[in-house]
């Protein structure tokens, strides 16, 4: 395999793997949220949820305020 190619596979390699980081915490932040509105969610511990709601929390607040600036920036226009 080339050099170039090893490079491009690796970074394929890095996008699976941030994508796959993103799904399991979305999917732990959503166990979270519906443990509050009190339903059992079935392989899921609390602690991993309050863990991926803290680190998770900033950043959604970022993407959120982000996401409204542009909208705001649209509707001007």
């Amino acid at each position: 395999m080339e050099i170039g190619t090893q490079v491009i596979a690796n970074d394929i390699m890095l996008y699976i793997r941030i994508i796959m980081l993103g799904n399991l915490s979305g999917n732990t932040f959503d166990a979270f949220v519906a443990r509050l509105s009190g339903k059992s969610v079935f392989h899921s511990r609390l602690f991993d949820e309050i863990i991926v709601a803290i680190v998770a929390a900033p950043f959604l607040a970022i993407v959120n305020g982000f996401a409204a600036w542009r909208n705001r920036k649209r509707s001007r226009a």
